[in-house]
């Protein structure tokens, strides 16, 4: 009859035995992980310094729009802004005629008392922020004195 073989009693009847030291790189060398992302790394790294330059070169990009030097600054611009807001208003110049207390007449009477203020302001302002915040406004109300000036039939 057979007898059953256990291979736990074999274990421990044999004798104990040391690795060879050796062995371990030949044993290491067929169990590591294959590294195919040797090359990726340079590419990731062109990709992105090439990605970075596009951008930069989009967003550093500013050439000159319709009539303004590119060598303008903002608020160089802003005051050229105004300053044809002004003469378009003064070329247009014509006389309201409206009647008495009119929305009209009483909405552009406000508008050049704002102008007045805003003028007043930025004679009194040397801060270049605030001063541009008051250019900013003082655009916005010609604006709105020119875009009236071409709504209004004179009777």
């Amino acid at each position: 009859m057979n007898t059953p073989f256990n291979l736990t009693q074999w274990l421990k009847q044999q004798a104990p035995m040391t690795p060879p030291a050796d062995d371990f790189g030949a044993i290491y060398q067929q169990v590591k992980p294959v590294n195919d992302n040797k090359n990726i790394m340079p590419w990731a790294l062109a990709a992105t310094l090439g990605l970075l330059t596009i951008s930069l070169l989009f967003l550093n990009q500013t050439g000159p729009t319709d009539n303004q030097n590119p060598k303008m600054t903002g608020m160089d611009q802003l005051t050229q802004q105004i300053r044809v807001l002004e003469q378009n208003l003064q070329s247009e110049a014509t006389a309201l005629v409206s009647q008495p207390g009119s929305a009209l007449l009483e909405n552009q009477v406000q508008l050049e008392q704002w102008l007045s203020v805003i003028n007043d302001r930025l004679k009194q302002i040397n801060n270049s922020q605030q001063r541009q915040t008051l250019l900013n406004a003082k655009r916005t109300v010609l604006q709105s004195l020119a875009a009236k000036n071409h709504t209004i039939q004179l009777i």
